[in-house]
């Protein structure tokens, strides 16, 4: 981690990509961070966190009683925690060994909740294509009532149900569906599982697509 980038984003995000060990124990923290003294191209920093798990589902638990290290009262917080940047500051003056106050970030943060959109609809973007690709391919080599067209209209309707777009989900899956009808009667329970994920789609319980699959849920699943 560069320190002077780190000094640049103050009040923005900070995630760790790893497991984060941390101690109650300020001076075992303290000498990890002092532990790089002896060589002058590196900085030592120590992060005092802030959490409270009342705001945040982020897991974080206490270990030592499992711990190699039992006397270092270690808190383990898990993979890609994220931290609100606060306050950076020397210790005793020294510019070679700095604190830096990370606040664990609440659940409704509106930054965290803006980026985390944004990574959101560039995975989909991602995957929506691939999938699309694959299904230009499966149209001009496969006749039109092939399995595997459906297979790829319900890829892409599980893209669409990850970024919450419910009616394009449902439309893909009922795509996929009318090409597995074709093959099969409505009520065949080979049936039941596509018309399980159809029914698990968010709609208004009064639109007409959720009692259409429902019954027709019903009748395949006294089939099997």
């Amino acid at each position: 981690m560069d320190f002077n980038e780190l000094v640049k984003t103050t009040g923005g995000l900070l995630s760790f990509n790893n497991f984060l060990s941390t101690s109650l124990d300020r001076e075992v923290s303290l000498a990890f961070a002092e532990s790089n003294h002896s060589d002058p191209h590196l900085i030592g920093v120590l992060f005092e966190t802030t959490s409270n798990p009342s705001t945040s589902t982020t897991v974080f638990a206490q270990i030592h009683d499992v711990s190699y290290f039992e006397g270092e009262k270690e808190i383990l917080f898990s993979v890609n925690s994220i931290f609100r940047i606060g306050s950076i500051k020397e210790i005793d003056g020294n510019n070679r060994l700095w604190q830096v106050d990370l606040t664990l970030t609440s659940d409704n943060d509106p930054e965290l909740l803006a980026l985390t959109e944004g990574m959101r609809q560039e995975i989909y973007s991602y995957i929506d294509g691939w999938n699309r690709l694959a299904l230009e391919i499966r149209q001009k080599a496969l006749p039109s009532n092939h399995p595997d067209l459906a297979t790829s209209y319900d890829n892409i309707g599980v893209a669409y149900s990850n970024v919450d777009d419910y009616l394009n989900a449902l439309s893909s899956h009922q795509k996929a569906l009318n090409i597995r009808e074709k093959a099969l009667p409505s009520d065949h329970p080979e049936l039941s599982p596509y018309y399980n994920v159809i029914a698990e789609i968010s709609l208004p319980s009064n639109h007409p697509y959720v009692q259409l699959y429902g019954d027709n849920l019903q009748r395949a699943k006294k089939k099997v």
